[in-house]
């Protein structure tokens, strides 16, 4: 496996423009999301072409989710705001 072409200066290049969280820096920086970055992924990741036959266009329908790191990062929200509701019971 290869990290797409580029990623460590895409992800230099955003990372300061618009500098991560304390909880997202070192998953931007692992492995996985550089290899990650530029593909469909799996599971319920698709890509289809579909033709509509009324106009004869073609277009691409692709559902990619959050992936990892939008999981990772939902995850973590979702935890500290429980936490929060707790207190205020």
């Amino acid at each position: 496996k290869t990290y797409l072409k580029g990623w460590s200066a895409l992800r230099d290049q955003i990372s300061a423009a618009r500098p991560p969280s304390q909880f997202l820096e070192p998953k931007i920086d692992s492995k996985t999301t550089g290899l990650q970055l530029g593909t469909l992924g799996g599971g319920n990741h698709i890509i289809e072409v579909l033709y509509d036959e009324a106009n004869g266009q073609v277009w691409l329908m692709v559902h990619s989710g959050s992936r990892r790191i939008g999981n990772e990062t939902a995850t973590y929200y979702d935890r500290l705001a429980q936490g929060q509701m707790q207190r205020l019971k």
